[in-house]
Order: structure tokens, then C-alpha cells, then sequence
């Protein structure tokens, strides 16, 4: 039997109990597919992929961004 830590859950598998764990206890995990993140910021950032959100545009060109990173990569290469 695995026994969750945080609270009086139990499974008979340890693939359970880490489900769990990812659905009630963290705080920074992704609710469409669960993936954990350390920080809210990255969890945040995660999103944009299955929204489709893109918050950052080129002041030049228009072209949009899910990501600073990458909208300042873009600026170097193409402007």
C-alpha cells in the first residue's frame, strides 16, 4: 500500500499515489496535463502552449510570441 505523505491517502500502486499527489498537493502543476512546475511563472508560461496565447508582438514586424525569449531571439535574427 502507498500512503500519501501530505494527507491520509492510499493506493494499492505508486503510479496513483503520484497522480494524486500532481492533482492535489502541487500547486504549480499544469490542470490540462499535469505537468509540475517548480515555480508559478514557468507553470504560467507552460499554459500558452495548449491556449495558443501569445502576449508578446514584434514592435516591427507584427509577428507574435508565446514567449520574451523567443520574441527577443526573433528581434536579433530578423531586425
Amino acid at each position: 500500500i502507498n500512503k500519501c505523505s501530505e494527507c491520509s491517502y492510499t493506493t494499492s500502486t505508486s503510479n496513483e499515489l503520484q497522480l494524486h499527489i500532481r492533482r492535489v498537493h502541487n500547486k504549480h502543476a499544469c490542470l490540462i496535463c499535469w505537468r509540475l512546475f517548480g515555480q508559478k511563472a514557468n507553470r504560467d508560461r507552460h499554459l500558452c502552449l495548449h491556449t495558443g496565447h501569445k502576449p508578446y508582438k514584434c514592435d516591427i514586424c507584427g509577428e507574435k510570441f508565446s514567449r520574451g525569449d523567443k520574441l527577443k531571439i526573433h528581434k536579433k535574427r530578423f531586425h
